[in-house]
């Protein structure tokens, strides 16, 4: 069996770690051979070899939305998730009107594909706060503004592309679920609570601490919205909640960064449970071993691993990746013993990527 991943980040770079432990051969297509998937087993083709690419490959699944759509269309009879999860996500709008259509709870949002809609769109809704957001490349933050006051439009001005007005939640938490679906069964992971800084995710803690009502609700969202998309792979929500209520803040169809955590927190990871479904194998079902802390590296070097190490029960990834402003360089696990341990790690590990010359990500 080969795989097929569009996309050699380290989303495909630890589905194929996981994989080939199963027996499993990859192909991965992308629009350069420097990618972190090049530090794995997997042959690596570049988008003009996506012919070859395709004929080489049983099954083919993606591991980030922003490809070339006619390639992926291509694809199509071998993808999975399909290609119309894949298109759900080449547009903030097209993801939030889905929601809203299908009666998911989402946040107030509107159109507009110029300044003057922005500011008669603010004024005419009384939308201050708002958040607006182009409509494509959303993802870590980009493409995202937060109008505090009318005096902050001044900052889209010059913005030409569509975007997205929502409502600003201010909202007492963000959690997020992980759902994996096949033809005949779906399971949940264990729901995470994240903390981000300028929409990048800097570490979560899980499980959430949420009452069983609000985990029931979000249980249930995640399970009915498989279903009405037909997903056969894998799905992060993200929610906010919001007054003893809960609001879809966006989904990914497929492994996502709040669910790195599963690499050792739980009985089996994101990108196994991926694989299974892909491929219609059993789902396992997924327990948390330890209440676990996810902490993101952005914008480092690769720290001193002894000094990482010393941290107890800590796993550390590294991602080979080129190091940029806001990039995800790696993460670490760390099993907690209780809850008071929490700040004492985020303070050790802050010092730690100050350190190898960041600024303070997870402070």
């Amino acid at each position: 069996m080969k795989i097929g991943i569009m996309g050699g980040g380290q989303l495909g770079f630890m589905t194929i770690l996981r994989g080939t432990y199963m027996g499993f051969s990859f192909n991965v297509l992308d629009k350069t051979l420097n990618v972190p998937s090049s530090n794995t087993p997997a042959k690596i083709y570049t988008f003009e070899q996506y012919e070859e690419f395709y004929k080489n490959s049983d099954v083919i699944t993606f591991e980030f939305e922003h490809l070339p759509i006619e390639i992926v269309k291509y694809m199509e009879d071998k993808l999975r998730p399909s290609f119309e999860n894949f298109m759900l996500k080449q547009s903030r709008y097209s993801e939030k009107s889905f929601l809203s259509k299908s009666g998911f709870p989402v946040p107030k949002f509107y159109i507009a594909s110029s300044y003057s809609e922005v500011e008669k769109v603010i004024k005419e809704n009384n939308f201050i706060p708002a958040v607006i957001k182009t409509t494509k490349l959303g993802y870590d933050g980009k493409g995202q503004y937060y109008i505090k006051k009318l005096e902050d439009l001044e900052e889209i001005k010059n913005l030409n592309e569509e975007v997205i007005i929502e409502e600003f939640i201010s909202f007492e938490k963000e959690v997020s679920i992980i759902i994996a679906r096949n033809e005949y069964e779906f399971k949940t992971f264990p729901i995470s609570e994240n903390f981000h800084k300028e929409g990048i995710l800097v570490y979560n803690i899980t499980p959430a601490k949420i009452d069983e009502k609000l985990k029931r609700e979000i249980e249930e969202i995640a399970i009915e919205l498989s279903k009405s998309i037909n997903l056969i792979g894998i799905m992060a929500i993200e929610f906010f909640v919001y007054k003893d209520k809960i609001l879809i803040n966006e989904i990914a169809t497929r492994p996502h960064n709040s669910g790195h955590w599963t690499l050792d927190g739980c009985t089996i990871s994101q990108f196994e449970q991926f694989l299974r479904a892909i491929l219609n194998l059993p789902l396992s079902s997924p327990q948390l071993i330890k209440p676990t802390l996810m902490i993101n590296l952005i914008d480092i070097k690769k720290p001193d691993l002894y000094e990482v190490l010393k941290l107890n029960n800590s796993f550390f990834y590294w991602y080979f990746k080129d190091r940029k402003k806001r990039r995800k360089m790696g993460h670490i696990n760390i099993l907690l013993d209780n809850d008071q341990a929490i700040k004492f790690y985020l303070a050790r590990v802050a010092e730690l990527v100050d350190a190898v010359g960041s600024e303070p990500t997870v402070r």
